[in-house]
């Protein structure tokens, strides 16, 4: 190609090219405009001389250096010449010719490529330019493209971090997905523990409220057995969680969050609101956090994921004496296992939070309330807690709660139970005795009494009725020899004697 080249030149030398007069004319003004740019001398004056020669000289005196460069400028471009054009192949782009083939079969063709990136890298600057004050361009141009490049890298490292989330939470969805539980092996070892006769019905009914969005009055109902084999679970199963986040709105209007964990803190609340109970929350044991696939056979939609919760209820003490002036917190225990709503299923969205709830150790433990089952754990020996105590005072958030009024983020709760205090204010009643102190409260088929001894179930009659009234206690005193009012000597062990 380059012998192609110089043999091109060799045969056109003799032939003579001139430049075109669009050239010529174009080199004639850069030629005036560089000879207007020099510092011209100051003209000298002179004096007109009469005569027909000397009518030119006198037209150009008195006139100034620019009008003399403008009126010589014609009669400059006027006097040049066409000059000779030759080939010159001592350029780049003669030189470049012969790397062009290598260039071809290593990067393509030369159509596939374009510049236009690199020319148009000067429009930025010049933007930049016009968001300047014109003074110090140079300094402001760079620190907006510093600016510019800090986005990019904030905008990249933000891209990794959402990515390496995604990723995560893909991890996190694909193990949740190997931890499928055939819901027919589950429902056996329920049944096999004693956790739950009819695992199987009642998460159906629970899930087909769901699937209706049933309003909390209206999931007492009973299905009939078409109605809940209208409930098809995907490939029958259910997949399980370590954890639940529960996310809530404190009483000062903050976010906050509770953890739940079947394994350390499995106690919840739920509202108790509309119920026929005397206490203003529920309160609940976590055994297992799952969700399924769910899905109506008669509305023939897609399969939708379903999230529950699988629970043990707790029952309010109602013959406890409990709320400020009592200065007790409120107790509860295990319903027994006989008890049609001892275990159910829960909605997480109706969770409130997670719950403190603390063993009162001085009644001990009891295997009467649930026989050997695998809701416990291995350390437990079988045994439940024969009563706990709810901890209202394990953070402000939980105090404004059992607070009429005070909560700002929460709506106002309230209890019918009138020896109940959760107020400022004071019952009427005198509530530092309680009025069977010796006795323990329990629910037999759905029957509320006090536990006489550990076979036999006494039924309580109303608060109006006569009950034989108790003996009142010895005094007794504490470390300092000051007599302990009431039951206040109950309440020492559990430090509530003195607030």
């Amino acid at each position: 190609m380059c012998a192609s080249v110089r043999k091109f030149a060799r045969d056109t030398q003799k032939i003579k090219t001139l430049e075109t007069p669009r050239e010529r004319s174009r080199r004639d003004r850069r030629a005036a405009a560089a000879v207007s740019d020099k510092p011209q001398a100051a003209p000298t004056t002179a004096t007109p001389v009469a005569g027909p020669s000397a009518g030119p000289q006198a037209s150009t005196a008195g006139l100034s250096s620019e009008q003399l460069t403008a009126a010589q400028a014609p009669a400059a471009v006027a006097t040049t010449a066409r000059r000779e054009k030759v080939l010159n192949a001592e350029t780049p782009k003669f030189h470049s010719l012969a790397y062009y083939p290598d260039s071809v079969e290593q990067d393509g063709t030369l159509d596939s490529h374009t510049t236009q990136n690199s020319e148009g890298a000067h429009r930025r600057p010049k933007r930049d330019y016009a968001k300047t004050n014109k003074r110090n361009h140079v300094g402001q141009i760079a620190n907006r493209q510093r600016r510019r490049q800090l986005l990019r890298a904030m905008q990249a490292r933000r891209e990794r971090e959402l990515a390496e989330a995604a990723r995560r939470t893909a991890a996190a969805t694909a193990q949740n997905l190997n931890d499928a539980r055939q819901m027919e092996r589950v429902a056996r070892a329920a049944h096999r523990a004693a956790a739950s006769a009819d695992f199987v019905k009642d998460l159906k009914t629970h899930l087909r409220c769901r699937a209706l969005r049933l309003q909390d009055d209206e999931q007492d109902q009973v299905f009939t057995r078409d109605e809940l084999n209208d409930v098809e679970i995907h490939k029958s199963k259910l997949y399980t969680h370590a954890t639940m986040r529960i996310n809530f709105t404190t009483y000062d209007m903050r976010r906050d969050q509770d953890s739940v964990n079947p394994r350390t803190c499995a106690a919840v609340m739920v509202d108790a609101q509309g119920s026929a109970t005397q206490h203003p929350y529920h309160y609940a044991w976590v055994l297992g956090i799952f969700h399924a696939e769910v899905r109506l056979k008669s509305q023939n939609k897609p399969f939708e994921p379903v999230e529950f919760l699988w629970i043990r209820w707790l029952q309010h003490d109602k013959r406890y004496h409990w709320g400020w002036k009592a200065k007790r917190l409120p107790r509860f225990s295990f319903l027994p296992h006989t008890h049609p709503d001892a275990f159910g299923f829960l909605d997480p969205n109706n969770v409130l939070r997670g719950a403190h709830l603390i063993p009162a150790f001085a009644h001990g433990r009891t295997r009467d309330l649930l026989p050997p089952s695998i809701v416990r754990k291995n350390v437990e020996n079988d045994e439940d807690w024969r009563y706990m105590h709810a901890n209202f005072f394990v953070d402000r958030d939980m105090i404004m709660r059992y607070r009429k009024g005070d909560g700002v983020g929460h709506r106002t709760m309230s209890c019918t139970n009138e020896l109940t205090v959760i107020n400022n204010g004071a019952a009427e009643e005198d509530m530092d005795v309680d009025p069977y102190p010796e006795q323990d409260f329990g629910v037999v088929d759905g029957t509320e009494g006090y536990v006489v001894d550990d076979a036999d179930w006494e039924y309580v009659p109303d608060e109006d009725d006569d009950l034989p009234q108790p003996e009142q206690p010895q005094e007794e005193f504490n470390e300092d020899g000051e007599p302990l009012l009431g039951h206040e000597a109950e309440l020492d062990h559990i430090g509530l004697a003195t607030l």
